[in-house]
């Protein structure tokens, strides 16, 4: 049971994370930002630097800045690229 508890607890978000984005909900142990379906028209500032998952779909991204994606572990969130392609 004890171990059960361990697990959820490391998977708990941390959106209070002064690095985080607005809206965004960030999961500090599994290096996960979840910005799904919050209407961003462009990928948000401030992600933490060594994210390794960036989630994006649902939103309307009009323009990627060259610099979106600096200080992160990936430098090419496939999914949003392949949806651009």
């Amino acid at each position: 049971m004890r171990l059960l508890f361990l697990f959820f607890l490391l998977f708990l978000p941390v959106d209070s994370s002064p690095s985080c984005p607005h809206l965004c909900v960030c999961y500090d142990n599994a290096d996960l930002v979840d910005c799904r379906s919050r209407g961003f028209d462009l990928v948000p500032r401030g992600l933490p630097h060594g994210t390794w998952l960036l989630e994006l779909g649902g939103n309307n991204l009009t323009e990627i800045r060259s610099r979106a994606f600096r200080g992160l572990w990936r430098s090419c969130p496939c999914p949003t690229w392949r949806s651009w392609i």
